[in-house]
């Protein structure tokens, strides 16, 4: 009987062991497809354009993240969007990036960009957005 009272309490901790080890785990992790990489001028920092992943019944969304040059570690997105159309990532030059459009909804977006990785929050990108409407704007109809 002693045996089996043991087996029992045993059991539980390894069940209670692996419960509090499951909620450490982020489960609000998005998993993020890389689209597009673009260095900056001087190579300190990368522009990411990245595909969210999404199930058939979403329509898809994108990211921009601003990372270290060479980092897959993407923090918060600097613009998070989708019914998006045509983005491309330019660099005006090493501390301005110029994110262009055809049309977006754009849900979050932030002007500019520092991390204490790179020069100790010290190095600054400023972010701007060239077209984006949406919705997209319509071509003009003859009035006749």
């Amino acid at each position: 009987m002693q045996i089996r009272t043991s087996f029992h309490i045993a059991r539980a901790a390894l069940l209670l062991a692996l419960l509090a080890l499951a909620a450490c785990t982020d489960s609000t992790a998005v998993a993020l497809k890389e689209q597009a990489r673009v260095a900056a001028p001087g190579g300190k920092v990368d522009a990411v354009l990245a595909e969210l992943a999404t199930d058939a019944t979403v329509g898809q969304a994108y990211e921009i993240h601003l990372v270290p040059a060479g980092s897959t570690r993407f923090a918060t997105a600097s613009l998070r969007a989708d019914k998006a159309a045509g983005i491309s990532l330019h660099w005006r030059d090493a501390h301005t990036l110029l994110i262009r459009c055809e049309a977006a909804r754009i849900f979050a977006f932030s002007n500019f960009w520092q991390s204490a990785e790179v020069e100790n929050y010290t190095y600054t990108v400023a972010l701007e957005l060239d077209g984006c409407r949406y919705p997209a704007a319509a071509p003009d109809k003859d009035k006749s």
